[in-house]
Parts: structure tokens; sequence; C-alpha cells
């Protein structure tokens, strides 16, 4: 089988698919050291990946609260000039008291309350300060569904609207955070998952090659998007850390109550 220089050297440069050659004096490209090496023989690189979801054994959800209706009019502007400048509103701050109906209501669904943890400000924030994370509910939901996640948000809307004598704190913003116990099985097919995709792609590669692929392949593990941004990571998650952000887990009522797990593997099939 005759394979021509110029090519293995523009696979060799590729990230998700390579091609390698035996017999030539080439410096192997940076993105090629990812792949498991293959010793004096012709070989097919590729990537796998996979992805595998369970439902979730735990939930836990943080609803934001504000002092400020969200949908009403800005009560103020702010003027050309500073001396013009008009009163600041002045709101009722968020008291225990004043989400008692709140948390009675979450108990009445059936939410236990030593799972409701009510976090307030110390200190009230501007006025022209929207977000705060500092005023929330925490709830701590076991075996979690869809249909129970929407219906405790749903709950802490209605005991918000009907407060008394009107109504003094409004949901900002919903965060829910599932996890699974163990991620043994879930971790397993995702690997599995990427080895089949690894293999249709070494596959397809091989019949467009008109060669035979070698079992079994030589396998490596790329870990920057699984094992670091993981669920089922043990280990302090330093890059999470880094990129994570609130809004990667905001409330969206028709996603699914899952663990999802992402795994990414590189294949080196020799050929004959």
């Amino acid at each position: 089988m005759d394979i021509r220089p110029q090519k293995i050297i523009g696979f060799s440069l590729c990230l998700g698919v390579c091609v390698s050659g035996s017999g030539l004096n080439i410096q192997p490209a940076i993105a090629q050291l990812l792949y498991p090496p293959v010793r004096d023989q012709q070989a097919v690189s590729v990537t796998g990946q996979g992805r595998a979801s369970v439902p979730a054994d735990q939930a836990q959800i943080d609803i934001w609260l504000t002092n400020r209706d969200p949908n009403a009019a800005a009560p103020f502007e702010f003027p050309p000039e500073p001396e013009a400048a008009a009163p600041v509103p002045e709101f009722p701050p968020l008291t225990f008291d004043s989400l008692r109906g709140v948390i009675d209501a979450l108990v009445e669904a059936g939410v236990a309350e030593s799972d409701i943890d009510v976090n307030l400000a110390l200190i009230d924030a501007s006025a022209y300060s929207y977000y705060s994370a500092e005023n929330s509910i925490t709830l701590n939901i076991q075996q979690p569904t869809q249909d129970r996640v929407n219906e405790i948000v749903q709950t802490v809307n209605e005991a918000l609207e009907t407060q008394s004598p009107q109504q003094i704190a409004f949901i900002s913003r919903v965060f829910v955070q599932y996890a699974i116990t163990s991620c043994a099985t879930v971790e397993q097919s995702a690997y599995a998952a990427a080895m089949e995709d690894a293999k249709l792609r070494a596959d397809a590669i091989a019949n467009s090659m008109d060669v035979s692929l070698v079992e079994p392949p030589s396998v490596a593990e790329l870990p920057f998007l699984g094992r670091f941004l993981s669920p089922c990571n043990e280990e302090t998650d330093v890059i999470g850390a880094l990129f994570w952000s609130a809004e990667s887990s905001y409330y969206n009522p028709e996603a699914p109550a899952e663990v999802e797990v992402y795994r990414e593997v590189l294949v080196t099939y020799p050929v004959e």
C-alpha cells in the first residue's frame, strides 16, 4: 500500500482525525501527541465522543428574591444634573417574617422545613441594584422530577403573589443543580458511547482507504471537557471553578431532572 508523505503530513496536523505512517522522518505535530502512538505501523487515529444521562438523586433549587417588582416601571430616572436627582425610593426589606407565608406553602406542598434554607442580606442593597444573591431560598429535594421541580417553583411564586396587604418580595432568578450519589454506571455508559463513536469514525476512514483495522486499539482519555468539567469529578474542580457561572444552571421548566456525563477518548487503530 502506497501512502504519499504529503498526505500523511496533512492528516497529522488535524485535531479530530489523523492518519500516520511509518518509515518517514517527520516530527510529530503537537495535536498528534495526544493520540496513543503505534510504532513501526500505519494507523488510524480518531476522537470518540460519548454522552450518557441518568435520573438525578438530588436537586438543589436556589430562588433569588428581590424587594422590587421586576415588571414595574422604573420609579425614578437619572437626571442630567446630579443636584436635581430624584429621591431614591425606599423598599421594605425582606425578613424571615415577610417570607413566612412562602415557607408555610412549601411545607404544605410536602417540602420538609429542614430542607428549606432562607438567606437574607444583612445590609439592604442599593436601590439601583436589582440582582442580589444575598436574599434567597435554597431547597434540597430528594428524588426530584421535572414536574416536582416545576411545582415547587410555582408554589413559591404563588405564595409571593398572595402576600398581604401587598406583595413585597419577587423572584429575580431561579437556579437548579442536579446530583447523583454514584457516577459509576453513567460514566461507564458515557465511555461505551465514546468508544462506539470512535469505532464508527475509524471504520469510515478505513473503508475510504481500503484497509482493515486491527483490534484492540490503543486508547487515551481527553480530559479537558470530560473529567474536569464533570458532575462526577470528586476531586477539586479547578477549571470548573474558573469558568462556572450561575447562568450555567438557570432553571428551565422543560429540562429533565437528569445528570449528564460527557466523555471523550482518543483512539488509535493499527491497520493492515
